[in-house]
């Protein structure tokens, strides 16, 4: 490659550097609020030092003269001097996030961060005065810790959960009233349009472009773990996935699946049909035959998000980020490209004018972070607000599965001293029986010996009486021939 050619090479690479960086002035972005390129770049000093083309006019108007173009270290200093120059009108610039810092101050205020055993896992946003927050369900663990604007760490439990859109609602003691969110039925962002994701600090945590308007993100496929191969009466499991929910289940390789609920599985097929009809989270109880034996046993079905989670990730998804374990299956969405951590999922999005128009709900990818928009967040804050989607009604299928298999537990556990204490009456005599078997034995294995001896006599006799018939069968013939002569006159 030649210096000129090096040249361009290196100018293109700094001009899509620009595109993935946003290289936006703020002035466009506080005009418009949207990601446009409306002048120069700021590696313009570093291409004006160096002009594409040369040319110095001929005498008389003859043809100019194409110069070659003088690449040496000066002018590379002057490229780098302005690609450094790029990052301070990317969006990780203080002038970016200072440009969005007025529009975020109220709804800060309204933000908690959520702590699982002292680490982060969520942010919330305040819907209520009297403590409710809501944030994104499927990062929460127990027991949950709500850190206050004020700074102050209370407990939060958890009112109600959607697991439609993956929010929850909690209620924390803050012992004062606290500042509520200004939720407001404001449209879902255009494609392009700059957002900021906000937390309890002064200042955006992350910035971002609205790179896919609202749509559905497809539901998962609920899954079991199993490897299966059709049976004679069944479908029989070959294999099973750790940590899978076959695998937590107890069923077993080699198990033969005969039902799912009341479904008769007669080949794999039909077993991938049925599985089809549930959700992901869904608890199903399996029909198998073990060793001939029939049995009962309880699923709670994952996702592939959730399979994969247990296995390696893509490392490209990644890229530095945290990705959350829920990344599909929310009825409306849209997409940007705010570089979100999974413990900053439940934070508010605000446009340039300060208005909340959704709710980062799932990072999903190296450049896909889904946020809830507030036609949806509004309806659900009112359910959740209603108590309907308490936590004992949301799960009252599982809680009835986990109920039985408790009660079965329970009165396994009821049935077991008694088991144990007739185990321990009947020990002693089994151990007498064992004994008196042990004296039958040797007395047994003596007689055998006896025997063995009586057997090797006779086998003995047997041999010396074998022999002694053929030397009488022999001499009787020898005899006979000798008496057949004399009576002819031969001697």
């Amino acid at each position: 490659m030649n210096k000129r050619n090096r040249f361009f090479w290196w100018t293109g690479a700094a001009l899509s550097l620009m595109v993935l960086l946003g290289t936006d002035r703020p002035s466009c972005l506080a005009a418009v609020g949207t990601f446009r390129v409306q002048d120069e770049p700021p590696v313009a000093d570093a291409v004006e030092a160096v002009p594409e083309r040369v040319q110095d006019e001929g005498e008389n108007g003859s043809p100019a003269v194409e110069k070659p173009v003088d690449i040496n270290e000066n002018t590379m200093d002057q490229f780098v001097r302005g690609l450094r120059s790029l990052r301070k009108h990317s969006r990780l610039a203080p002038e970016m996030v200072d440009l969005f810092s007025p529009s975020v101050g109220s709804t800060s205020a309204s933000t908690v961060r959520l702590y699982h055993n002292k680490k982060q896992v969520a942010i919330g946003v305040v819907v209520d005065a009297n403590g409710l927050v809501i944030t994104k369900a499927s990062e929460l663990r127990m027991p949950l810790e709500c850190q206050l604007p004020n700074g102050a760490r209370v407990a939060a439990q958890v009112f109600g959960i959607d697991p439609a859109t993956d929010l929850a609602m909690l209620r924390v003691e803050a012992g004062y009233p606290l500042a509520a969110a200004d939720l407001r039925p404001i449209p879902a962002p255009p494609v392009g349009r700059w957002i900021a994701s906000v937390a309890v600090d002064p200042k955006p945590i992350s910035l971002g472009v609205v790179s896919v308007m609202q749509r559905e993100i497809a539901s998962a496929q609920a899954r079991l773990g199993i490897m299966p191969v059709d049976h004679e009466k069944g479908v029989r499991i070959t294999s099973i996935n750790d940590k899978s929910p076959a695998d937590k289940a107890d069923l077993r390789v080699n198990d033969i699946i005969t039902r799912v609920g009341e479904t008769p599985i007669p080949d794999s097929a039909t077993l991938r049909k049925v599985l089809t009809s549930y959700e992901p989270g869904d608890a199903i109880t399996i029909t198998v035959l073990r060793l001939d034996k029939e049995l009962t046993v309880h699923v709670v079905l994952y996702s592939a998000e959730e399979m994969n989670s247990m296995g390696q990730e893509n490392p490209q998804e990644r890229m530095g980020s945290t990705l959350t374990t829920r990344k599909q299956r929310y009825p409306l969405a849209f997409q940007h490209d705010s570089g979100l951590q999974a413990n900053q999922c439940g934070s508010p999005l605000v446009d340039l004018d300060g208005q909340i128009v959704g709710i980062n709900i799932a990072r999903a990818g190296r450049v896909a972070t889904y946020a809830l928009p507030m036609e949806i967040i509004l309806p659900t804050v009112e359910r959740l607000r209603s108590g309907e989607l308490a936590p004992a009604a949301v799960f009252r299928e599982e809680l009835a599965v986990l109920d039985t298999l408790i009660s079965e537990r329970r009165s396994r556990i009821d049935a077991l001293p008694g088991e144990l204490a007739k185990a321990e009456q009947e020990l002693p005599r089994d151990a007498a029986k064992r004994e008196e078997l042990e004296r039958t034995i040797v007395e047994l294995q003596k007689r055998i010996d006896e025997l063995q001896q009586i057997e090797s006599g006779r086998r003995k006799s047997l041999d010396e009486m074998q022999k002694e018939l053929e030397w009488a069968t022999s001499d009787l013939q020898k005899l006979q021939d000798k008496r057949d002569k004399l009576l002819s006159g031969i001697r």
